[in-house]
């Protein structure tokens, strides 16, 4: 298809230049020997600015763009540990140390992450709102999923739980909530 396309195009220039030549008051070109250092120092400039636009600019702008995306592709991890605690209550009775072993490298995996975001120059303004956010909100995540008190809504029964069914709305609605602000983040973070 691209050939017929390229084939069609100089067809056309063809026979433009062709009808040209047959017009009166059209000149032709000529080729002048005389060099003007005027000309010549700005073809050399804009050159000069040509290929310091490519090698250094564009590297710029492609660092910046993957880096952006390691930090988002870092918050999807947080979100794929959220994802495998909805999964874990999804099952009849889950694992009490599977939720609590997630749990735990859920806060370690957020602290991990956003202590490398913030060195993230572009971000560093937003970043706290996101940072406390979320850690305000893991903590209340990490009682509802491993408190158990008389009337806390979890039993806990030879290594497997059982969550009553407003427990279990509580955790999914604090899940939802850490993962709409992470989602809001890393839309952030690609707009920077």
């Amino acid at each position: 298809m691209q050939i017929i396309v390229n084939l069609f195009v100089g067809v056309i220039c063809f026979i433009l230049g062709r009808l040209s030549v047959n017009f009166p008051g059209i000149s032709y070109f000529s080729l002048d020997k005389s060099v003007n250092i005027v000309e010549l120092i700005s073809i050399l400039f804009t050159g000069i600015i040509a290929i310091f636009i490519t090698l250094k600019l564009e590297r710029y702008v492609t660092n910046k763009r993957v880096e952006k995306e390691l930090y988002i592709a870092k918050i999807s991890e947080i979100e794929k540990l959220l994802d495998d605690v909805d999964d874990l209550l999804k099952e009849k009775n889950p694992s009490y140390r599977k939720i609590s072993s997630i749990n735990a490298f859920l806060r370690i995996k957020k602290q991990s992450i956003f202590n490398n975001i913030q060195n993230f120059k572009p971000i560093k303004k937003i970043y706290r709102e996101y940072d406390t956010y979320l850690a305000d909100h893991i903590k209340i995540l990490k009682p509802l999923l491993t408190a158990t008190s008389k009337d806390s809504g979890l039993i806990v029964n030879k290594d497997k739980c059982e969550y009553n069914n407003e427990r279990i709305i509580e955790i999914q609605k604090e899940l939802t909530s850490i993962k709409e602000k992470l989602f809001e983040f890393k839309v952030k973070i690609n707009s920077i």
